[in-house]
């Protein structure tokens, strides 16, 4: 279907045939993805297209493509902190390297590697690294660092290591360490753990390898069967094959040989090598990354001169945007300072009416402020007459009787008869007096006396105890404490603590007549 599709498509079918250990040759599939995602910079679609792109030429022997592909991937892993793929990119340009004899190279990414995997949980990739390195120390012939981490990867516990490939490697690699230390007899050794193990067929390389030890031992007959074997199983158009036969057998005729076949295959081996350099030479894969790094340099100057030149046309356009800005604002301003005269000038004419207004404001106030003062004051006269009304008809309507038997009492006060008859009568007035029906009258009496104060107390206060609200009644009138302890039965001491009370209950409430019920308790 479109483009993107097709673009992951060739990705994906190119990363699984990569991990399916199918080597493929042609960048037909893969170069789909790379030119869709070559348009987004620095993407990991485009780091992973590159990546299995360089992979491809690898595999084909184009050492030079694949150094540059494999390079620009790695960039853009570095670039985007991915540890992972940092340590897949450097592993695969250490290969190239190897294979191209650059060393060096090879053992400075190979490192690289090492360190980005070692930040991953990648453990097994970790090790297979670490065997790289260990063979790129070899290849520069630093025998105490290769000993050091095939040592190191030897004491592995077996449960961990559960990977037959990497078995199969530590021992090639063990192998090719004790050969290159000349130390045959425990090359040996390895050899025949490698063939024992029978991981892999064994290749022209490694039966020319263990000819040349077994030459080297004085195993004659061995050596010569190794050679053949090696003979079998070599490519003809593969030099490395033939010279690592050609080195055995040199090795073999030294002690089999007449000197004239001594010199024959000293000359073939010459132009064996002479082979690989000459092949080597036509892939320089060092070489071509630092063409990358130079056409990444030049890219990168260009750039530059092309953010230069667009700051230099920005930065005119934006001076000559400024001057017209500053012209229109100007001329804006101007408008705006016509504007504001004429504004100032209305706001002149405004100020003059406000101060007549406030003038007139002042006076009406203070009208208003004496027709308030006498409005209260009248309403204050209209309460203290009522209230007076109130009082007089309790103490003529309730307390004339007692007053008729205080006024007998003066008369006969000499009489203990008549002291106890008086008390008993008195007793008797203030029970009535303090009945439920005379309080309700009485209560009544002060709410038609008092703007409906007990109505706006009950509803205000509606959870309030019964007594509490005959507490603040009887304030309301006015009598004294003593008083009241007398009319609801109850010590004085509990009067003054429920009134108490009652004043704190109201004062912490929210009640909208809060102030007049507690200036009526104070």
């Amino acid at each position: 279907s479109g483009r993107s599709t097709r673009a992951r498509y060739a990705l994906l079918l190119s990363q699984a045939l990569d991990k399916n250990y199918i080597d493929v040759t042609s960048d037909s599939l893969i170069s789909i993805a790379t030119r869709y995602y070559a348009d987004v910079d620095n993407s990991p679609e485009l780091m992973k297209s590159l990546f299995y792109q360089a992979t491809v030429y690898y595999n084909d022997g184009s050492y030079d493509h694949a150094a540059v592909d494999a390079t620009h991937a790695y960039e853009i892993a570095v670039k985007l902190n991915d540890h992972f793929w940092t340590g897949k990119t450097a592993t695969l340009i250490a290969d190239i390297f190897n294979l191209t004899y650059n060393y060096d190279e090879s053992l400075k990414f190979r490192k690289v590697a090492v360190d980005a995997y070692a930040k991953t949980n990648k453990e097994s990739l970790h090790r297979w690294t670490l065997l790289g390195l260990s063979m790129d120390y070899i290849n520069i012939r630093d025998h105490e660092k290769a000993f050091s981490i095939i040592d190191s990867l030897q004491k592995l516990d077996k449960h961990t290591v559960t990977d037959s490939a990497f078995t199969d490697n530590l021992i090639r690699t063990c192998f090719e360490y004790h050969l290159e230390n000349r130390d045959y007899q425990t090359a040996k050794t390895y050899f025949n753990k490698l063939k024992n193990y029978n991981f892999q067929e064994l290749s022209a390389i490694d039966y020319g390898n263990i000819g040349y030890v077994e030459a080297n031992l004085g195993n004659s007959m061995l050596a010569k069967q190794y050679i053949d074997s090696a003979r079998k199983y070599s490519k003809q158009d593969d030099a490395k094959d033939l010279f690592a036969i050609d080195i055995a057998n040199w090795e073999y005729l030294k002690s089999n040989g007449t000197k004239y076949d001594i010199i024959d295959y000293s000359e073939k081996i010459m132009h064996t090598q002479n082979a690989i350099v000459k092949k080597t030479l036509g892939q320089s894969a060092l070489g071509a990354q630092r063409n990358f790094y130079n056409m990444e340099s030049i890219d990168a100057i260009k750039k530059s001169d092309r953010i230069r030149n667009y700051a230099i046309a920005g930065g005119i356009a934006a001076i000559l945007i400024i001057a017209t800005l500053i012209v229109f604002f100007r001329m804006k301003i101007q408008l705006k300072n016509n504007a504001i005269e004429l504004k100032m000038n209305q706001v002149s004419l405004l100020a003059t009416e406000i101060s007549q207004w406030k003038s007139e404001y002042t006076s009406l106030k203070n009208h208003l402020d004496d027709i308030n003062t006498q409005i209260s004051h009248q309403n204050t006269m209209e309460q203290e007459t009522k209230l007076r009304n109130l009082i007089d008809r309790l103490l003529s309507g309730r307390f004339s009787s007692i007053n008729q038997i205080l006024d007998e009492y003066y008369e006969n006060s000499d009489s203990p008869a008549s002291k106890t008859s008086m008390y008993n009568r008195v007793e008797k007035e203030l029970k009535s007096l303090s009945s439920a029906k005379s309080m309700s009258e009485i209560e009544s009496l002060v709410n038609d006396a008092l703007n409906g104060i007990m109505t706006k107390f009950r509803n205000e206060f509606p959870n309030l105890n019964h007594e509490y609200s005959i507490l603040f009644m009887l304030n309301c009138v006015g009598f004294s404490q003593k008083a009241i302890s007398l009319l609801m039965g109850i010590k004085l001491k509990s009067i003054y603590t429920r009134r108490a009370r009652l004043k704190e209950r109201i004062l912490n409430s929210e009640a909208p007549n809060k102030k007049k019920f507690l200036e009526k308790l104070s």
